[in-house]
């Protein structure tokens, strides 16, 4: 034992001096830059701008007297009586569905290359537009089709997207509007179309008919989902994980509420603002509003997870595995 003790101190001399040696004489590693504050936005965006590749989940949305779900595991596009609860397929697709508006009486619906026309009184599906990129989110008021055309060949840490309008009647594609990332997806009034551009974090609108786009917002912080209801704007702020809005003819962004699960399947309707928890908590998924104290408040009893939430205007259904649920009192 005493001849071990020399033998421990020369190991901690012997480190010690390696310490110093690293500090003042060693080669020194060459400092950090400050951060940027476009570092987080390219790392989250390389992140989040995945969402092309993504496997497909079901599409759901509500109409007037059903329920229309276009199914990820068999490609079927069904529709679901609202009171009778009986199903019927309109339409078997070779592609899932990335997206799908309901409008003019049709289904139009977004698949690997193509949007496909699925009329709601029953028919056969007929292609309604072809030789796109990678169609996602769609949006239509029966005249114009509006989609978010993601470019599959662009190199780097983000996806291009363009967002694209076609005459529902048929015909070529014109551009409204690029951005160097990912489009989450369209919003429509009467005259307008609406967008966010998460890569330089604005909020942007253009006529229907084309022109000069508008820049409601700047310097968002990764803004995503969009959505218009009545005389405002609504979207999605990834990077602080909440909810903004603000009037459609401009003016100061309120904050409605912030959620550090995250947001999903967000819908507006003259009710509110619905979503679900990006990340389960404790395990569960919940259908969310915005409470009266500017929190998120739970409408739904807990689930294992939802793929898609929807609304009539009256009230919520939500999709799991193809089995449709509503919300109780909403």
């Amino acid at each position: 034992m005493r001849k071990a003790v020399p033998v421990v101190l020369l190991g901690v001399l012997l480190a010690s001096a390696i310490g110093v040696w690293w500090i003042f004489g060693g080669e020194k590693q060459p400092a950090l830059p400050a951060p940027s504050p476009h570092d987080d936005l390219d790392l989250v965006t390389a992140l989040l701008d995945g969402a092309a590749s993504e496997p497909p989940r079901d599409v759901l949305l509500a109409g007037i007297d059903e329920l229309y779900v276009a199914r990820a595991n068999d490609g079927f596009v069904v529709a679901i009586g609202k009171k009778s609860g009986t199903a019927h397929t309109l339409a078997s697709l070779r592609e899932p569905a990335h997206g799908m508006a309901l409008a003019g009486g049709a289904l139009w619906v977004t698949t690997s290359h193509a949007v496909e026309k699925v009329p709601v009184a029953g028919g056969e599906p007929q292609r309604a537009a072809s030789g796109l990129a990678r169609p996602r989110a769609i949006a239509s008021d029966g005249t114009w089709l509006f989609v978010v055309d993601v470019d599959p060949d662009r190199r780097g840490m983000t996806h291009g997207s363009a967002v694209v309008r076609i005459p529902a009647a048929g015909g070529e594609p014109t551009v409204l509007g690029k951005s160097e990332g990912e489009i989450a997806n369209v919003a429509l009034d009467d005259a307008n179309v609406y967008w966010a551009d998460r890569l330089d974090g604005s909020l942007v609108s253009i006529p229907k008919a084309g022109g000069a786009p508008h820049v409601l917002a700047t310097d968002r912080g990764l803004p995503g989902f969009v959505a218009v209801q009545g005389d405002a704007v609504t979207w999605v702020e990834q990077r602080s994980e909440s909810l903004w809005t603000m009037p459609k003819t401009g003016g100061p962004p309120r904050r409605l509420v912030q959620d550090f699960a995250g947001f999903a399947n967000v819908v507006v309707d003259p009710r509110g603002v619905f979503w679900t928890n990006e990340a389960a908590v404790e395990g569960v998924f919940h259908v969310l509003t915005v409470g009266p104290a500017g929190d998120a408040e739970t409408v739904s009893a807990a689930v294992d997870g939802v793929d898609a939430l929807a609304s009539d205007g009256e009230r919520l259904f939500w999709d799991r595995n193809g089995v449709i649920a509503g919300v109780e009192g909403r």
